[in-house]
């Protein structure tokens, strides 16, 4: 499944499909996706994240939104490691998870981690202020 999630995600990396398409359809797919996924589809896709391009990672901090599941934080906190706007949407995408009613509260540490170090990158403010 992730060799597909991976080929669906890169169709709409670029900016050929506009983004209410992305928005108000194919995230539908790409989230069903990820329902799908076995244990090993969730370590293949830990194991690319770094090396896609950032308009790859926001369409996937997108989806993993829309997940509540703990390995989907986990990828989102790998994500919240690079720059620019991919650690603000892998950050938006942890307050949904929150929202949504995962429990985070073994990562706090981390998430406050990565909310500082975006602030600094981005120089926006409370991110995720209810951890601070």
């Amino acid at each position: 499944m992730f060799i597909k999630f991976d080929k669906f995600i890169e169709m709409f990396a670029d900016e050929e499909y506009p983004k209410d398409y992305w928005s108000d359809v194919a995230i539908i797919s790409a989230s069903e996706m990820l329902d799908g996924f076995s244990e090993g589809d969730w370590l293949d896709l830990f194991a690319v994240v770094d090396s896609k391009c950032d308009f790859w990672a926001l369409r996937l901090c997108e989806t993993l939104g829309d997940s509540p599941d703990e390995r989907a934080l986990l990828v989102l906190l790998k994500m919240s490691s690079r720059n620019g706007s991919v650690i603000y949407a892998a950050l938006e995408s942890i307050r949904s998870l929150i929202s949504l009613g995962l429990d985070v509260s073994t990562y706090a540490d981390q998430i406050n981690a990565a909310t500082e170090r975006a602030q600094h990158v981005t120089g926006k403010v409370g991110l995720l202020s209810a951890f601070l």
